[in-house]
Formats: structure tokens, sequence, C-alpha cells
């Protein structure tokens, strides 16, 4: 387990309404500033599968900055169209690549801002598609920024004044037109964490392989996804997240992949792939949630359940509050699971409730309860060692 953390900061309009946040991902602590190379992924990977976007945003914008690696790998796709603005960071040049992938972005429905906007002749086609420009008044001089407002004096974009520290900057901003603003004169960086269960390299490498071959290999794709609940716990998160517009509920992982579809999925796993924690040690309630997924789905088996991979579900998920410190109410609301599952994960009765209660009762030793569901999914008590010996090797096969 490991902590993401989430710097946001408002851009408010000239009325001090909010227009939106600007969302930086922070590595482990506010003092190390931004990762290097993937931040942009990590950022997208947290604020949709990690953190819940509604609690970050709300109904505001969300301002991503992207170098020109992160834009052309189509990574911005995976954000919601109509919450998310792209933003080229400085160094992004407009050449014809990137103009292209700009043109792409416009034409599936998303803002554009362009960082560190100077009135640099050789940005000036990007200037042309972005709907936002952010500007540092500080760093220009008087000479520069008549050419610098006069993207917004044609109508056609909006100028951001950025990292406004103090009243005279903002007159100053103001006497030029600018109608946005962002700075610590108007508010600090707030800074958002929550703890995230961590995946395994070797998890990822396995996704990542999968994802590679065409067509897709579904049946390995499955093995991974069901043998590692940190990528499970992620692609249940993002489908359930902005980005698809409405919940969605998933049966099966092949009907997650079909609900978004084999070119977004492959682009989903690459980035959950690049992101997910280098760790390879796993807890004792790693074992544990794996143990009464397996042990559930082997008494689905016997009992002919219609969908024994809701009782894979329901023991896998049964210890997700302890490992990510939240509760399980909280968790459950944010992920689009099966109506049962959900309620069995609440407490309510039935099936799959019972088969998460036998497989808790057997892993304590507590007879009566567990003589006591047997009876109520009218399955032999004589079926349980076999049922467990069955799921500690599929899970000892997976911790090895």
């Amino acid at each position: 387990m490991f902590e993401r953390f989430i710097a946001r900061q408002a851009i408010l309009k000239d009325n001090l309404t909010l227009l939106g946040y600007d969302l930086r991902f922070r590595a482990e602590t506010e003092s190390e500033g931004a990762a290097s190379g993937t931040a942009a992924a990590c950022l997208i990977d947290s604020s949709t599968m990690v953190f819940r976007w509604e609690s970050l945003v709300g109904n505001s914008l969300a301002f991503f900055s992207m170098s020109i690696q992160e834009l052309l790998s189509g990574v911005a796709l995976l954000l919601p169209r109509t919450k998310a603005v792209i933003e080229l960071a400085g160094s992004v040049p407009g050449n014809a690549e990137v103009i292209l992938a700009c043109q792409d972005l416009k034409t599936a429905g998303y803002r554009l801002s362009l960082g560190e906007w100077a009135g640099q002749k050789e940005r000036r086609p990007l200037a042309v598609l972005a709907d936002f420009l952010r500007v540092e008044l500080r760093n220009l001089k008087a000479a520069e920024r008549a050419e610098t407002i006069r993207p917004q004096q044609a109508g056609k974009t909006m100028l951001i004044a950025h990292n406004v520290d103090s009243w005279e900057e903002h007159r100053d901003a103001r006497a030029l037109g600018i109608r946005y603003f962002q700075g610590d004169f108007f508010m600090k960086p707030q800074l958002f964490r929550r703890r995230e269960i961590a995946g395994t390299r070797l998890s990822a490498m396995r996704l990542l392989q999968a994802i590679l071959k065409d067509p897709l290999d579904l049946g390995q794709i499955e093995s991974v996804l069901r043998d590692e609940p940190a990528l499970t716990y992620k692609l249940l998160r993002y489908l359930n997240s902005p980005v698809m517009e409405r919940a969605v509920e998933v049966r099966s992982i092949r009907n997650a992949i079909a609900l978004l579809g084999e070119k977004e999925f492959r682009r989903w796993a690459s980035l959950v792939a690049v992101v997910t924690p280098a760790s390879d040690k796993t807890g004792e309630l790693l074992r544990t949630g794996l143990t009464r997924a397996y042990f559930c789905e082997q008494l689905a088996l016997r009992s002919n359940a219609a969908h024994a991979y809701d009782y894979f579900f329901t023991g896998l998920f049964s210890v997700m509050d302890a490992v990510l410190d939240r509760p399980l109410r909280e968790i459950v609301e944010e992920l689009a699971l099966p109506p049962g599952v959900r309620k069995a994960l609440l407490g309510e009765p039935g099936q799959l409730r019972e088969a998460l209660e036998a497989a808790k009762a057997y892993e304590r030793g507590h007879w009566a309860a567990f003589k006591s569901t047997m009876e109520y999914l009218s399955l032999p008590e004589t079926c349980a060692p076999e049922c467990f010996q069955s799921a500690d090797q599929s899970v000892s096969a997976i911790l090895h």
C-alpha cells in the first residue's frame, strides 16, 4: 500500500466565481513535487481510478498539463471530454505532429490550453487551436504584451493570468483585459491524499504482454486481472468514472473489455501497467481476500450458481476497507458492482452474503456459524476442505 497525492489550485473568473482547477500529481509528499516522465499518466490514473472525480473538481473544469510524449501517446482520451482541459506544457513545440494530435482532441470534443504563452511565433498554430492561453505577466516585457493578448482580442480564446501573487499583479492583468486568474493571491494549492492498494510489477508486465497480442488474449487478461486485486479495483473504478458518463454493471472481465472496446481497453491497461507501483510484496490482507474470493467461487460452482464471478468479486472486495483504510460502503458506492455483490458487501442477506460468511467462518474456525451458512446454501459441510484446498492452492500459485 502507498499514498497518492494530488495538488489542486483554483482558477477563478473575474467575478471570483470558479472556472476550474489546475491538477498536479505529487509522487509521495508535497515537498517532492510532481513526478517526472509519467506525471500526466499518474495524474489521470489517480483522478479517474483512485480519487473520486467529483470530490476533486465537482462540476468544474479540470486542467491537465502534458508533455509532448504524453500528448502523442493518446493518454488524454482516458479523460472525460466535457470536463477535462488538455494543457500543452511550455516545452511542447508547434510542429505538424503536435498540431494533428491537438486537432484530433478538438474533434473528439476536448478543450485545449496552451501553457507559458508569450506570443511566440512558432507556437501560434497551437494558439489558434487553444481555448485558453496561460500567461505569466511578470515574465513579459512591455513590448511583448500586445502580441500576447492578441488571440483574446480576436475573440477566439481566453487568457488565464498565471502565478498572480499580489494585488498589483491582479490589477495589471485586469488592465490588459484578462478575466481569468490563478495564483496564491486568490487561493493556495490544496493537497489531497488517499491510500491505494499496490499492484505488483509482475502483474503489470503480464497485463502488458496480454494486451500486446492481436487479437486480445481474453483468457490471459482474465487470468491477470483475477489474480491482481489492485488492477481489478482500478478497472471497476474506471468503468464507474466520469469517462463512461454513466455507471455500468460488470458481470465479467470479458464484459468489461466489451464495454470499453478493445482499443480503449488497451489504452486503459497500458496506462495502469505503467503507473502500477513496482512492489512485489503482498500482505496477509491480500492473501485473505484472494482466498475468500476463490473459496466463494468454489461454493458457487458446487451450487450451480448462474454467476460464479459475482461470488469471486464478493470475496475479493470483502477486505478492501482494511486495505484502503476507508469505509466499505464508500468504496462500494464508487464501483459499478452487480447489485447482488453490492448488497452482500453491505451485509444484506442472500446467497452471496451467506457464501462470504461461510468463507469467514471457515477461516476463523467458527463451526456453528459455518454449519448454518452451508445449510442456507444447501451444500454439504464435507465439501469445504476441498474448496479451501483448491482456493489455497490458487492463491499460493499467485503469491509464490
